[in-house]
């Protein structure tokens, strides 16, 4: 089942609701994993850390009398200007982009839609004022979006 497509500056917390009438579900033998790794009911996944395309959400369930069930959910992840906005935002907020300025920089370039000289200044500023991690994922996604130009 496709369950949609959403904006990478959004999180996900996926949520899991399993009866069983009979014989009672075995909660200890549900498993989540999302795109092949063992994730925990409930955590929140900023999409921004998965690579932008499809995923995969498998549910597996278990009853007391040894039934096993799975549930298949796929979504995809894009990007846009509004969400790079939003990323700038977000990092800006957690201390990954460390200057003020800069942050403003960033929208101003991007209100403008002008990805190259985003993606210069954020290369420049690359382990200085933007932390390593969240230059890649900026880079990641005005790269997306110039190729779909």
């Amino acid at each position: 089942m496709v369950y949609g497509t959403f904006n990478d500056s959004l999180d996900i917390t996926p949520t899991v609701t399993l009866s069983d009438s009979l014989s009672g579900v075995d909660s200890g033998m549900t498993t989540v994993t999302l795109d092949t790794y063992g994730i925990r009911q409930g955590t929140t996944i900023p999409l921004y850390t998965l690579p932008l395309g499809s995923h995969t959400l498998i549910v597996t369930a278990s009853d007391m009398a040894g039934n096993t069930g799975t549930q298949t959910v796929i979504f995809q992840t894009t990007t846009s200007i509004e969400s790079l906005q939003a990323l700038v935002t977000r990092f800006k907020n957690a201390g990954w982009i460390d200057n003020e300025g800069i942050a403003n920089s960033l929208q101003s370039k991007l209100t403008t839609i002008n990805l190259a000289d985003f993606v210069s200044e954020v290369q420049a500023q690359s382990g200085k004022h933007i932390s390593s991690q969240a230059a890649g994922y900026l880079l990641r996604d005005a790269q997306y979006l110039l190729s779909k130009k």
